[in-house]
């Protein structure tokens, strides 16, 4: 027996889930099929992440937004340039040599403060 049938899942619904298209499957789906998969509780954990699609991802903190103490780890570094990156290669923390070393990032608008940016679109600091 396959194992939409032992879960009770449409053949089309489930090839929809294994194709990543179906948006809004319940949780009832999902345990059906760990269960029809013999999943442990990590695998079907794991399940439950990947048939949701991800969150889209709240706006990154700005270098003012940055916690304290990582402000001051930042500025401790004084023979290193340093960096704090975000999720999405967002630049949201420098220290003073990575100004020095790198350009002005606070010069950049938000948009493009990003390592992408620096890396494929910006020029070289003078």
């Amino acid at each position: 027996m396959y194992s939409e049938q032992l879960a009770g899942v449409s053949i089309a619904h489930y090839t929809r889930l294994e194709q990543g298209k179906s948006e809004s499957v319940s949780d009832e789906v999902l345990q059906a099929i760990s269960a029809a998969l013999r999943l442990d509780v990590d695998e079907s954990a794991y399940l439950h992440r990947i048939a949701r699609r991800p969150r889209p991802c709240a706006q990154e903190t700005s270098s003012t937004d940055m916690p304290v103490g990582l402000r001051y780890l930042l500025d401790s570094f004084v023979m290193t340039p340093a960096l704090v990156v975000g999720r999405h290669t967002q630049i949201i923390g420098w220290n003073r040599l990575a100004v020095a070393v790198f350009g002005d990032f606070a010069a950049l608008p938000h948009e493009r403060r990003t390592l992408s940016h620096l890396l494929f679109t910006e020029p070289p600091p003078a």
